[in-house]
């Protein structure tokens, strides 16, 4: 292995519209400039000998080019997702996150002006996307997406290593 170090899976969330959960893939593909969304529905029927049982199964994979997966948020009552982007084991990308939809993958936006993105949280509170950049080339940023309009609004600097991001809804 020595300086091979894949991408482990990334963040998760339940997907209401179509009662799945969606996976944040960097390893996908063995093309380390694709990582992918994976849909997994939780009670997939099979049927093996006449008996129907429900398992976990992947039943799509959205592809997300020039991105390797880490985070996932949903603005509630919509299909958009936004997907946190980060560079892939040495393989630099230029600075994204994509808002897709949940449902069909379609990509609705790519925002250039941040990226290299550990977590991502979405604040209903101001309707905003929090992204914990702290692999900008710039230096680490706290990025701010408003989700309502899919705009880039400002990259606020942070301290080194600030790969975490949580908001108050109230203040």
């Amino acid at each position: 292995f020595g300086a091979f170090a894949p991408a482990g899976l990334g963040g998760m969330i339940y997907y209401p519209p179509t009662h799945t959960f969606l996976l944040s893939n960097g390893n996908s593909t063995s093309d380390i400039t694709v990582g992918s969304v994976d849909v997994i529905d939780p009670l997939h029927a099979i049927t093996v000998g006449g008996v129907t049982k429900y398992v976990p199964a992947i039943i799509n994979s959205f592809p997300i080019h020039s991105c390797m997966p880490t985070s996932l948020n949903l603005r509630p009552g919509t299909t958009d997702v936004l997907v946190g982007c980060a560079d892939h084991d040495g393989r630099a990308f230029s600075p994204s996150t994509v808002i897709i939809n949940g449902t069909t993958g379609a990509v609705l936006t790519t925002i250039n002006y941040v990226g290299f993105v550990d977590q991502t949280w979405y604040n209903p509170g101001d309707d905003n996307y929090y992204l914990a950049s702290r692999d900008m080339p710039t230096g680490p940023v706290l990025g701010v997406i408003n989700a309502g309009t899919r705009q880039w609004l400002q990259n606020v600097p942070t301290n080194g290593n600030a790969h975490s991001v949580a908001a108050d809804p109230v203040n």
